[in-house]
């Protein structure tokens, strides 16, 4: 079946990585008139128009809408810059963070760039950014530009925001083409000296970091050194902030953490699963053929519980699950080197959602120039090894199931079982005592098998589709391109579909298994 489209896609598995979307909340946009009339353009700095998406476009967009008083904002930007009267100018920056947003001002003859963050309404994830940059320029040498100024209090500019002094130099992901296999080799070595340096900082618990009177119950901060504690995990996994999933805490209460050691961080990885399953079936939950049932997850997730803390006791997990602070998403859009030499790291940017987390959860995190086949990849490879030490030479088998237990709805059942498969399979030969908790009955296997033909092939359409359109995993393409990507994502559909009915398949399963449906989208 759908043999046209087979030829063109990857036979080989696909990890559930691939799928990663991080969004946010909607909020709302005000008028254009005093921005318009003040910098003469309609460039509305509270909303998203770095890019558009493929799937459910209005949805995304409308979550990235941070309402602001944006003269207030400049207000505070001239004040915090010596001698400065006035903004002449501001720009968006491109960045594909949904977290928060970038916009660039010139004030006078000085460039500032500022960081507007989501408010904290117990819905999204608090912006532990400041503190996190203080300790980051304290204890390492890592450069990081200065904070100059920064509320996490909505009260004056209506959300939260960060100023930060404009990072030096240039992009990396403009400079990479350009640069030599020699530069290649020492840029990542720099930032792997960096990353390394960062790695070794102790950490007693895991969690996000937070100035000690950060407006948190105490008994959710655990001390770490003079005016900083750590306390909930930043990241959006653990918050109702995600565009289109939903979060239900029926079954149990949010479970964000500080952690004091492995177990109940894996606790809260389930918890989080569970909150994202919902409490009743709705029109949309059965369109993915591979979904699997509330009752199939639930179960699935309970079994994942039992395996994950079988695995937290074994030396093999204890050995990788130091408390280690990194950056998490070390592309090279957020590294910035020196235009006269790009070897040399100017900046990293982009650590809002930075949090102390077990060290093997970094070895899944690939820079983007390790796919550069111009790189000497042995010297990248040493960057993952000094991000994660001992990580090289586990067996993926032992680290899966901790990275997708908790998106089990989203991806549907049959990823999360085919992970407890594997692991349960592999048992003995993976080192560990005893057998596994999860034993699948053959009558779970015989469906799986029908759930994970579906789960693989739509898998290996989006991955086929991300290569075809350039595009996001959640479908993300830059906004000048979305017009045409829309038309050529119809038109690769549209062969797809007379694929599909060729076999003798249905119109409706094509579109179930179809990443990016256009019926989602709005001009």
């Amino acid at each position: 079946m759908l043999k046209q489209f087979r030829r063109l896609l990857r036979p080989t598995r696909i990890s559930r990585h691939d799928l990663a979307t991080t969004t946010s909340r909607a909020l709302h946009v005000p008028a254009l008139a005093e921005t318009k009339q003040r910098f003469g353009h309609e460039l509305n700095p509270q909303i998203y128009t770095t890019g558009r998406w493929l799937n459910n476009d209005l949805l995304h967009r409308d979550a990235r809408r941070v309402d602001f008083d944006f003269a207030a904002l400049c207000a505070r930007a001239v004040k915090v810059c010596t001698g400065a009267t006035k903004v002449v100018r501001y720009e968006k920056k491109r960045r594909r963070s949904a977290l928060s947003h970038r916009r660039s001002t010139t004030i006078d003859h000085e460039l500032r760039s500022g960081y507007f963050g989501l408010q904290y309404d117990g819905r999204s994830p608090p912006t532990p950014n400041p503190q996190l940059t203080l300790i980051v320029r304290s204890f390492t040498e890592i450069p990081v530009h200065k904070v100059l100024d920064w509320s996490d209090d909505d009260s004056s500019i209506g959300t939260e925001y960060i100023i930060m002094e404009h990072a030096a130099g240039i992009q990396l992901h403009e400079k990479w083409p350009s640069m030599s296999p020699h530069q290649h080799m020492l840029c990542v070595k720099n930032v792997s000296f960096l990353m390394a340096e960062m790695a070794k900082l102790p950490f007693p618990v895991y969690g996000s970091l937070y100035f000690a009177d950060a407006p948190i119950k105490q008994s959710l901060k655990s001390v770490f050194v003079e005016g900083f504690c750590i306390g909930p995990h930043c990241g959006p996994q653990y918050w109702d902030c995600n565009a289109g999933e939903t979060r239900f805490y029926q079954r149990k209460p949010p479970n964000r953490g500080p952690w004091p050691d492995l177990e109940p961080y894996c606790s809260g990885l389930i918890d989080a699963g569970v909150s994202r399953v919902p409490n009743d079936h709705d029109s949309q939950a059965d369109i993915l053929p591979y979904r699997g049932s509330i009752k199939e997850h639930l179960r699935l997730l309970e079994s994942s519980s039992r395996v994950i803390q079988e695995l937290a006791q074994s030396s093999l997990i204890k050995n990788v699950a130091i408390p280690t602070l990194l950056h998490p998403d070390i592309h090279t859009r957020n590294v910035f080197v020196s235009e006269e030499d790009p070897s040399q790291v100017t900046a990293i940017i982009d650590w809002q959602s930075t949090s102390i987390e077990p060290a093997f959860v970094y070895a899944n995190h690939t820079p983007d120039f390790v796919e550069d086949p111009a790189a000497d990849i042995r010297i990248l490879e040493k960057l993952m090894q000094a991000e994660a030490p001992h990580i090289e030479a586990m067996d993926e088998t032992l680290l899966r199931l901790f990275r997708y237990c908790d998106t089990s709805w989203r991806d549907g059942a049959a990823a999360l079982r085919q992970e407890l498969i594997d692991i349960s399979q592999g048992w003995i030969e993976l080192g560990l005592p005893g057998s596994c908790p999860y034993q699948p009955t053959p009558e779970e296997l015989r469906e799986h098998e029908e759930q994970l033909e579906d789960f693989e092939t739509a898998q290996q359409l989006k991955l086929f589709l991300k290569r075809a359109l350039d595009a996001e995993s959640d479908g993300w393409v830059p906004a000048d391109q979305w017009a045409a990507k829309i038309a050529e994502n119809r038109k690769l559909f549209g062969e797809f579909l007379e694929s599909v009915k060729d076999a003798g398949g249905s119109e409706e399963r094509a579109r179930a298994l179809w990443p990016f449906g256009e019926s989602s989208n709005s001009q």
